[in-house]
């Protein structure tokens, strides 16, 4: 339950209380990950029918869930996406991105890459209806969480310090194994056999994302893992309905 909490109070601005989570409890805390997410696709999910039921308007229900997406984590992975976005996508090699990447201050590369985000998000939502699309939300967040924990374990972290730093020393392999368990549960409940081509396009994205930017920093960083989780949850709401039409499954 302690470690649940840590990941609420991690991934979320829900006011939990409880202690400053230890290092090794970090690393368990990322088994949760997923869940945290699920609960936050549910959250999105009680939104969009709410907001349909006063506005009766897709726009006006897309618009909020996405901003109470941003709202309930506080824009932290948005913010990672943006220095990214500033540092790896400028054109500047690695000591210049890592360094442009510790700026508070956000480039134009940065706000072109939230603004296309954002949009995407928004569009993809439009497909989706129903019990398709409250599903959808849900695995789109779980994906996104677990995407933290794949990156964390499977590859370097570019920094002696930093906030990553501290999951990148705890997380193990047995710590992915049991998030991942938890995620292909909550994707198999949701869409049972159809959610086997859209793990199979999470893991893809996830790799290709963490591979790419792995090798142009050295690493990745806090950071990188935003950009991951923000890039993923796209990808996942843009495969939604194209693998429920799938014949064979």
């Amino acid at each position: 339950m302690r470690a649940l909490l840590t990941a609420i109070r991690f991934l979320t601005r829900v006011p939990v209380p409880g202690p400053h989570a230890g290092a090794e409890e970090l690393g368990r805390a990322t088994i949760f990950f997923p869940v945290v997410g699920g609960l936050i696709g549910l959250l999105l999910a009680g939104v969009d029918v709410g907001t349909r039921l006063l506005w009766h308007s897709a726009p006006v229900s897309n618009a909020l869930v996405i901003v109470t997406l941003v709202l309930v984590t506080g824009g932290l992975h948005l913010d990672g996406l943006m220095d990214i976005c500033d540092g790896v996508f400028g054109g500047r090699d690695r000591e210049q991105a890592l360094q442009i990447m510790k700026d508070s201050r956000v480039g134009a590369f940065g706000v072109l890459g939230a603004i296309c985000v954002l949009l995407l998000r928004f569009a993809f939502l439009f497909p989706l209806s129903g019990a398709l699309k409250w599903r959808g939300l849900v695995l789109m967040a779980a994906a996104g969480r677990w995407s933290f924990v794949y990156a964390i374990a499977r590859f370097p972290y570019a920094r002696p310090q930093g906030t990553g730093r501290a999951f990148k020393e705890q997380v193990r392999g047995r710590h992915l194994f049991w998030a991942s368990v938890l995620a292909v549960g909550i994707g198999a409940c949701l869409f049972r056999v159809k959610f086997l081509p859209l793990a199979a396009i999470a893991w893809l994205a996830v790799w290709a994302q963490a591979r790419y930017l792995s090798r142009k920093l050295g690493g990745l960083t806090g950071d990188a893992y935003g950009f991951i989780g923000e890039v993923t949850e796209v990808v996942i709401l843009a495969a939604v309905p194209l693998a429920t039409r799938i014949p064979w499954c």
